[in-house]
């Protein structure tokens, strides 16, 4: 049985936690939305030709076999229903530490996708990155943004 609550030594672990850059791309000088009202645990960024998509990267806060390592691989996702949610992972984590606030620098785990100017080739690259959000759009906010780009 999943329990909505994490134990008192799982939220301990909480203390030790940090974030290094090591081995990332800097991404923070570009556009970045995530989503509003809602887990800012994704993102995306334009950079030329290129898009970038990331989601936040929680190997870079909790150890495979750590307490909560083994407790969010028990869980496996967060369940959600009409009547509550049971998530994968402590609060402080997933609305903190680990969520893409705007205006702080994250870890993710991020894809590039990148088209030719002919626009016959795409390329695609995964990376570990270092994001700052810098705008907290709707998912539709950004499809208007997007698609209001003129294409050459």
């Amino acid at each position: 049985m999943l329990l909505s609550k994490f134990s008192q030594s799982l939220k301990l672990f909480l203390t030790y936690f940090q974030i290094t850059a090591e081995r990332s791309y800097e991404l923070t000088n570009l556009f970045h939305r995530f989503r509003k009202h809602s887990r800012k645990d994704d993102a995306i960024s334009i950079d030329g030709n290129a898009i970038w998509i990331h989601i936040s990267d929680i190997s870079s806060l909790v150890s495979e076999n750590s307490a909560i390592g083994n407790e969010a691989y028990l869980r496996s996702e967060s369940l959600y229903t009409p009547e509550q949610t049971i998530p994968m992972l402590p609060v402080a984590i997933s609305e903190n530490i680990g969520s893409l606030l705007s205006g702080v620098e994250r870890q993710c785990l991020s894809l590039k996708v990148s088209i030719n100017e002919n626009r016959d080739d795409i390329d695609c690259h995964l990376a570990h990155t270092l994001i700052s959000n810098d705008h907290d759009l709707s998912y539709e906010q950004c499809d208007e943004i997007l698609l209001s780009v003129k294409v050459p």
